[in-house]
């Protein structure tokens, strides 16, 4: 069947993506690891189904696609950015047999806002795209028997796919596991995964992951690998058996690669990096989130100081770049569990390169906002779009309430100071120099916003001072 817009025929299987996550860094400029694997699977699967798909790119504050479409499938994570809305009403202007299919955390949690906001022509897939993408493109082929993700037997012609259609972006990002074992308080897709997928926590099997890697390494050259998992290790006896399990796949097939995960402090032992290490672990990054164990509960993290402290010196002594994710300031958060975190954070340092998040970014949905609902002060009853997901807060802690602009502005300072000598210098080191300057560059940062939280006000001045320090340290050590 031939569908009619503005006087031209147009196949009605035609269908375009738009992953608003992505576009919303390509447009701020921040960096991405490459497509989806879930979107890598559903594009190749649908060629195989017969269905022309494409995904809308993001070029100089336009959405470009190469031609008429039938289906817009839009994938919406935490926020509505305003130009979504607007492409959604100037979409009677494409034809009025678009059909709109919107996926996502939040249309997930706010069905019937979303329809509100975007229109009768619109759908909401609710629940994890793992679950929801099988089933849509089921119902758009017209077929029952789909393959399971993440499993995708690759031929020669497929493979031109990549490299053609997905620009080769993301075919190093793979995907073995969906979902988190744990439900740390503050986490969001922890939260959705146990809500929205019955299973919690899945691994696939390593050796239809390490097919794909082959096939990819085979047809590119491709040599380095991100395991995008949340949680690629697992837990408990899962840990040192998926070591193993990884090994061996990659060595039955002969593949001298490298690669990059995620993982949480406890699941880090000197058996399984060594594993790992040997196998072509090169980077890791961990969430420890905080150095102060009372943060650390109110977190649920079930994880303590000690564990983040072994699992950082494992990785040292194994020589794996470790970055580690620190959350400075929640809404109950004192000034005594700050110093004690940037203190233990600082003595991490030597050894890893701390990122630091200076506030939490609260969710309604997590169990940290329901658990302390009562003991939160919220600022404000949040707008976006009708949508209040994220809650804006202030802190109880009257020294946090008073000086954690000032931290914050601070912060941002030295940021600054630390882009620009990383940019300038950027050409003259290899990856691990370009790495230990940037981790001892951000280990003067913590030093100096110990400093600055010592103080019972901080003020303007003492900021504009501190920020001079830290560069003068920054020239004079590096």
């Amino acid at each position: 069947m031939q569908l009619k817009k503005n006087g031209h025929e147009y196949d009605p299987t035609k269908i375009s993506i738009l992953d608003v996550n992505m576009i919303e860094k390509q447009r701020l400029s921040l960096p991405t690891y490459g497509i989806r694997p879930i979107w890598r699977w559903f594009y190749l699967n649908a060629r195989k189904k017969g269905l022309d798909i494409e995904f809308v790119e993001y070029k100089h504050d336009l959405y470009q696609v190469s031609g008429d479409f039938q289906y817009l499938i839009v994938y919406i994570d935490h926020y509505i950015p305003e130009w979504l809305i607007r492409q959604i009403n100037h979409i009677d202007k494409l034809g009025s047999d678009i059909k709109i299919y919107i996926c996502g955390y939040l249309p997930t949690l706010y069905n019937d806002e979303i329809k509100k906001i975007c229109g009768d022509r619109t759908s909401v897939l609710q629940g994890v795209l793992e679950n929801v993408l099988p089933l849509l493109l089921s119902e758009l082929s017209q077929m029952s028997e789909i393959e399971e993700f993440p499993y995708i037997k690759l031929k020669d012609e497929e493979l031109m796919l990549y490299e053609k259609q997905l620009n080769m972006r993301g075919i190093e990002v793979v995907q073995a596991s969906v979902g988190c074992p744990m439900k740390c308080s503050f986490c969001r897709y922890s939260t959705f995964y146990h809500k929205y997928y019955k299973k919690v926590y899945t691994q696939y099997a390593l050796d239809n992951i390490v097919d794909e890697i082959k096939s990819i390494v085979s047809a590119y050259g491709i040599k380095h690998f991100r395991f995008s998992d949340s949680n690629f290790l697992g837990r408990g006896s899962r840990v040192i058996k998926r070591c193993k399990e990884l090994a061996a796949e990659l060595e039955k097939n002969d593949l001298d690669i490298t690669f990059e995960l995620h993982s949480r402090s406890d699941a880090v032992t000197k058996e399984a990096i060594s594993i790992l290490k040997d196998s072509g672990l090169k980077h890791i990054s961990i969430g420890i989130e905080s150095m102060s164990d009372t943060q650390l509960i109110r977190y649920g993290k079930r994880e303590d100081t000690e564990q983040h402290r072994k699992a950082i010196q494992i990785l040292w002594e194994h020589d794996i770049l470790t970055q580690g994710y620190a959350i400075l300031f929640d809404p109950l958060v004192n000034k005594n569990e700050i110093l004690e975190s940037l203190e233990g954070l600082y003595e991490l340092s030597e050894k890893c390169l701390i990122v630091l998040h200076d506030k939490m970014i609260l969710y309604r949905s997590t169990d940290y906002f329901k658990n302390n609902y009562h003991y939160i002060n919220i600022k404000k009853e949040e707008e976006n779009n009708g949508i209040d997901e994220v809650v804006d807060y202030e802190f109880s802690d009257d020294w946090c309430k008073c000086n954690f602009e000032k931290i914050q502005k601070l912060n941002e300072l030295i940021s600054k100071r630390i882009i620009e000598f990383y940019q300038k210098r950027y050409t003259f080191y290899n990856e691990k120099e370009r790495y230990t300057q940037l981790k001892r560059a951000n280990s003067y940062r913590l030093k100096i916003l110990k400093k600055a939280v010592c103080n019972d006000t901080i003020s303007d001045q003492l900021v504009d001072e501190l920020e001079q320090e830290f560069v003068k340290t920054l020239m004079e050590e590096m």
